[in-house]
């Protein structure tokens, strides 16, 4: 039995395909810990790591998301802008 840890989710292609090479070798995966959830949108419209806890059945776990990082920078800045645009163009609704 294991956890994952990743740096950055946005779709969570790596960690399905880290645990299709896993299970296999007999490796159960009970937990994903993520430093950055990027709140993209996974296969459907819910966010990658509500796909990936609904489908594994495992604990999912993010630091920091990138709506965090948004709320946190100063307004009028041209990153804020920036993420807020890419969060309007990718990230999921829930």
């Amino acid at each position: 039995k294991i956890a994952i840890i990743e740096d950055v989710v946005t779709a969570g292609t790596a960690v399905r395909e880290s645990i299709a090479l896993l299970t296999p070798l007999g490796v159960t995966v009970n937990a994903l810990f993520v430093s950055v959830d990027r709140c993209e949108k996974g296969n459907t419209d819910k966010s990658a790591l509500r796909e990936l806890h609904e489908e594994l059945n495992i604990g999912v776990y993010s630091i920091v998301t990138s709506r965090d990082i948004l709320e946190s920078l100063p307004d009028g800045g041209a990153h804020k802008s920036a993420l807020a645009e890419y969060l309007s163009t990718y990230a999921a609704s829930s």
